[in-house]
């Protein structure tokens, strides 16, 4: 049993396009939903 009130909930996967071909991503998800992903942002699906 975690101790934090924000513990991961699984995750999803999501496909972005680059230069050379489709890359699928894991992407790991929380209760609170406060993750803000950095290199990639949400919602972001070229990374040419």
């Amino acid at each position: 049993m975690r101790k934090t009130p924000n513990s991961r909930n699984g995750c999803s996967k999501k496909t972005v396009k680059s230069e050379f071909r489709p890359v699928e991503l894991i992407i790991l998800r929380e209760r609170n939903g406060e993750f803000e992903p950095k290199i990639i942002s949400k919602y972001q699906r070229n990374i040419t």
